[in-house]
């Protein structure tokens, strides 16, 4: 799935500017391919190699939005989206649906765990 430029004109990347990468097998992602700036080639050896990942859409919508969509209600929003505190949360958690969710580190974690990893974290914060 690529950035249509028609959308996206200040932030696309054209075809020929990227580094095409397929998927995973067994991924759980809405795209088969994707890709990355042609600057990138380690980043996209690496995500081949298993190494990487990537975080996409990041930010505090669950879906696409629009005028109408908002106006008319047909949109899924995010709990509190007028709330400075629970879309700071969001932002930190990238789950905008669930403002009570792990953050992507602990997510991380978690899976890495599952995995056999030894893995541990710890907060800048003290939560």
């Amino acid at each position: 799935m690529y950035l249509e430029t028609q959308e996206r004109s200040d932030v696309s990347i054209s075809h020929e500017g990227m580094i095409n990468i397929s998927a995973q097998s067994g991924h759980t992602q809405p795209c088969d391919t994707f890709g990355v700036h042609a600057s990138l080639p380690l980043l996209a050896d690496l995500y081949k190699k298993g190494q990487a990942a990537f975080v996409a859409n990041i930010g505090n919508l669950v879906e696409p939005l629009t005028r109408s969509s908002f106006e008319d209600g047909s949109a899924q929003l995010p709990p509190q989206i007028g709330a400075h505190n629970v879309q700071t949360k969001a932002a930190q958690n990238l789950h905008a649906q669930d403002a009570s969710s792990k953050g992507v580190l602990g997510r991380m974690l978690d899976a890495l765990s599952k995995q056999a990893f030894n893995t541990g974290g710890f907060s800048v914060t003290g939560r």
